[in-house]
């Protein structure tokens, strides 16, 4: 008859679609667990053969330090900047090479210093010691009239060694050859400096010919950390 309905059984419908549709397929656990371990395998291989490469290009150095305080003769207001200087067969992985400090007045009593509490942080790679990095530590004062003029220098080897360090560097600053270029300078704001100072107080080039002074002396913490050395036939 027209416009009467057929019956349809949805439940044999059913069945049929599910016959249809491929069941997933269920691996054995142990053919996972030895993928997995095989994928773990070449995971650890890439990891090592990295580490060898990275062991092959030389022997690392990693310092963390801090210039905490500087005892001065005179000045009343002293702000300073540090230099990382090494040699020509190392490279600088990470880090500032150069940096300036705050401004620090002198503390008031018995120990009259200036604090900075300056913190810096670098870490080098080389296949020879030689060249062996330094430190070096160049103080400024404002003059009469507020120029920032040169007060000291100063320059130490980063320790050989791991571990927590100390470290005092002796201050200097050079002398004018004579009294008269001493009052110019002072005058115009251009006290006696070494030209490219890090450079040349870390070599110690023409340091026989500069007459100098003592200043003072300023603190400096060292943290180091040093890997692979002994792959390279170097013991700490």
């Amino acid at each position: 008859m027209e416009g009467s309905k057929i019956p349809i059984n949805e439940e044999k419908d059913k069945d049929k679609d599910s016959d249809i549709i491929p069941k997933k397929k269920k691996f054995p656990k142990r053919l996972i667990n030895m993928t997995k371990e095989l994928e773990n395998k070449k995971a650890r291989k890439k990891h090592v053969t990295e580490i060898n490469e990275q062991l092959e290009e030389g022997f690392l150095i990693n310092v963390q330090g801090m210039i905490e305080i500087g005892e001065f003769f005179e000045g009343d207001v002293i702000n300073c900047k540090y230099d990382i200087e090494f040699g020509q067969d190392w490279e600088l992985l990470g880090g500032n090479k150069s940096n300036q400090s705050q401004q620090a007045c002198r503390t008031e009593g018995e120990d009259n210093y200036f604090v900075w509490n300056m913190p810096f942080e670098v870490c080098l790679r080389s296949t020879n010691p030689s060249g062996w990095p330094q430190l070096v530590v160049s103080c400024y004062t404002p003059d009469f009239f507020g120029r920032e003029i040169l007060k000291a220098y100063g320059v130490c080897y980063f320790p050989t060694s791991k571990g927590s360090h100390e470290r005092t560097l002796h201050m200097f600053s050079v002398k004018s050859s004579s009294g008269l270029i001493e009052a110019i300078g002072l005058i115009l704001g251009q006290k006696a400096e070494i030209i490219k100072a890090p450079e040349v107080i870390s070599t110690g080039e023409g340091r026989e010919v500069i007459r100098a002074q003592s200043e003072g002396t300023v603190q400096v913490k060292f943290n180091v950390n040093i890997a692979n050395m002994e792959y390279f036939g170097y013991n700490q």
